[in-house]
């Protein structure tokens, strides 16, 4: 993995990896908890719930803000020249299990999502079709960065999908009033 270096300090990297991380553990949660808030499922959504489901990123969490990091990623940096460094990662013992249950979160906001595209109809299932393929760019981009392979280039593929899903998204928001008509809306 190639990374541009020349114009941002290692104390500026220092604080956002572990933010940028963070980002990355709570997401599958996030995307999970917005795909049943979109269907109407809102009893699903409780305290108990949200605790249950925050378990392994709240462990994964831990671990990289801890000095056990290495159970979960290990990162070294190799300067290739002034501006440019490389990057190679190697999983921890952590990490086959918190990519597993990511995976599992995000498979199951998928199929709320592809249930929502068939229960709803003219607009909404505008709304939904948009909202399963911006669905769809970042789970891709995580897959490839999480085991890419062989003969792809090492590059951070769920930066360069989430820009395709805010396209989509977008269009669901502003065109066809994803937060004005959601189903939920159209149910009661």
């Amino acid at each position: 993995l190639i990374c541009m270096n020349a114009y941002i300090p290692s104390w500026i990297k220092d604080v956002m990896d572990p933010i940028r991380m963070s980002a990355v553990v709570w997401t599958p949660v996030v995307m999970l908890i917005f795909a049943l808030e979109y269907a109407g499922a809102r009893k699903l959504i409780n305290r108990v719930t949200l605790t249950l489901l925050s378990v392994i990123p709240m462990a994964s969490q831990i671990l990289l803000l801890s000095p056990w990091s290495e159970f979960f990623v290990v990162a070294g940096r190799q300067p290739l020249s002034e501006h440019f460094v490389s990057v190679k990662f190697a999983h921890g013992p952590w990490f086959p299990i918190h990519t597993v249950y990511c995976m599992i979160l995000v498979v199951l906001a998928g199929i709320v999502f592809l249930l929502q595209v068939f229960k709803n109809k003219g607009l909404l299932r505008l709304q939904s079709i948009l909202v399963l393929i911006g669905y769809f760019f970042p789970v891709s981009g995580m897959l490839l960065n999480a085991y890419p392979p062989d003969g792809i280039p090492r590059i951070d593929y769920s930066s360069l999908a989430f820009p395709l899903t805010a396209l989509c998204w977008y269009v669901a928001l502003f065109r066809y009033k994803l937060l004005e008509v959601a189903p939920i809306a159209q149910a009661r």
